[in-house]
């Protein structure tokens, strides 16, 4: 049987947690369903024996060549190295990533490799463009694997710019990965910086805000899939499992840097970023129902 795991006090409310949670009470057999094997294999690898029976792990951090700097131990080509995922391997049916993105990245294995996508819910205030109008604030969230100075570097005049932080280790994690990448790290006198939000100031954020975002490598990604929920605007580089996860015509793509200004003022490209993003998030496969539906699936056909 493996353990429930802890997560910490600062989650996103559709964020992985979330989604654990789903998983524990509805999916059969989910005792057996490693929900974060990158901490169970690498960070806390000493915390618990290796699995000796048939298992199912997730597996969320792809296998770019910035988490090999920034944080050795999440890195798959070291964790399953690790003595202890060897000895698990062997019962180990299904690895399930959150994109085909990681999929392709793992390559063929011994096992199962099986791409679901992050769900979200879709409970939310949806964005509105007089609030855009009346505030015209870009607001840039998270730091994991993203350019957490990117609203800095671009700092777009005559318009209000916040970057949200995720809280002190985060925060931490992002400052040690900039500076093992040698990037300068700019302050902008017209962005602010907010700590963490309550759960309302953030729905009226994202209901009247764009957002902003660069990232070095993902796979799923909790300020896109917010910003689906919301049908808000989101600027964000082109990457492959952006694509994935928004479509390879929506129109709030960026690849270089200096089309962001030009793209914010641009209020009919932004509009456009609005209606796409209300039609994409009506399919099913963002749904908690389907991911949970298909993680049954995989649990009864790999577990029983």
């Amino acid at each position: 049987m493996i353990p429930e795991r802890e997560y910490s006090s600062f989650t996103h409310r559709t964020g992985w947690p979330w989604v654990v949670r789903h998983i524990r009470e509805r999916v059969p057999l989910s005792d057996r369903i490693d929900d974060f094997v990158e901490s169970t294999f690498g960070w806390d690898g000493g915390s618990q024996k290796h699995y000796d029976q048939n298992w199912i792990g997730i597996a969320h951090n792809p296998r770019g060549d910035h988490i090999m700097c920034h944080a050795i131990r999440r890195h798959p080509w070291v964790f399953m190295r690790t003595s202890k995922w060897k000895l698990s391997l062997p019962h180990l049916h299904a690895l399930v990533v959150l994109s085909n993105w990681h999929a392709d990245q793992l390559g063929k294995r011994r096992f199962q490799v099986i791409p679901l996508t992050h769900p979200t819910t879709f409970n939310h205030e949806m964005w509105n463009c007089e609030k855009w109008i009346d505030n015209r604030r870009i607001i840039q969230i998270g730091e994991w694997l993203r350019n957490t100075n990117i609203l800095h570097e671009v700092a777009p005049e005559r318009f209000r710019n916040l970057v949200i932080r995720q809280g002190t280790r985060s925060t931490k994690l992002a400052e040690e990965f900039r500076a093992e990448m040698k990037k300068p790290c700019l302050k902008a006198d017209s962005v602010s910086v907010s700590a963490t939000v309550d759960d309302q100031s953030y729905d009226k954020l994202l209901a009247g805000s764009v957002v902003l975002t660069e990232v070095y490598d993902t796979s799923a990604n909790n300020a896109v899939l917010e910003s689906i929920a919301r049908a808000t605007p989101h600027l964000i580089n082109r990457h492959a499992a952006t694509v994935e996860y928004l479509g390879q015509n929506y129109p709030g793509f960026y690849t270089r840097k200096e089309q962001i200004v030009g793209m914010l003022k641009d209020l009919d490209r932004i509009l456009a970023c609005h209606d796409y993003l209300r039609e994409w998030r009506t399919q099913k496969r963002f749904q908690i129902n389907t991911f949970i539906e298909q993680l049954t699936g995989l649990s009864e056909q790999c577990l029983r």
